[in-house]
């Protein structure tokens, strides 16, 4: 009887070790400036914007990735598209040369639109920190950079839990046991 209570609690524990893993990482976007460069030929670094729209695999792509404004005009909105992004992740997005940054999925693929909401013109209240001066365009022949930061989440994951639980069943049905014994 011992036994299988033994081995029950084993099966029942390494379920849970099997089963706790961690989920894919939601990692944050952030498009920043970065100065005056020289923009080169693609695919060499930094790449040469040639439209208000960046098109970037995201399973592909090395990060972080540098573009220039080369449209020939400054750029009030620029647009961000990831293909290839698997369905687990989930991003956060931020920047300091845009006021707002929002973010749109379909299947695959996700799409940051990077703008300015003339309320908010100057505030950088989506850089992450409160405050801040943004400028609201990407200047010509101005660089960004995005990267994409993994973020680390502070909540237990249900399977944690779980395991986290059956182990304390454990201690406190032993712990129980030893008592009884004694007396």
């Amino acid at each position: 009887m011992r036994l299988a209570r033994m081995l029950c609690l084993l099966t029942l524990v390494g379920f849970c070790v099997s089963v706790a893993r961690a989920d894919a990482t939601d990692p944050i976007v952030r498009t920043n400036s970065g100065g005056d460069p020289t923009c080169g030929p693609n695919p060499t670094p930094p790449l040469c914007l040639l439209s208000d729209t960046l098109t970037l695999d995201y399973v592909a792509t090395t990060f972080p990735i540098s573009f220039v404004n080369d449209t020939g005009s400054i750029l009030d909105h620029f647009f961000l598209v990831f293909t290839n992004v698997p369905d687990t992740i989930s991003f956060q997005c931020f920047t300091d040369i845009w006021t707002d940054c929002s973010q749109g999925s379909s299947g695959t693929t996700t799409t940051f639109s990077f703008f300015d909401v003339p309320a908010n013109l100057g505030k950088c209240a989506s850089n992450g920190i409160n405050g801040g001066n943004c400028p609201g365009f990407l200047a010509v022949n101005e660089e960004a950079t995005t990267t994409v930061q993994p973020l680390v989440s502070e909540t237990p994951e249900p399977d944690s839990i779980l395991l986290f639980g059956t182990g304390l069943i454990a201690l406190f049905v032993g712990a129980r046991r030893r008592i009884h014994v004694r007396s």
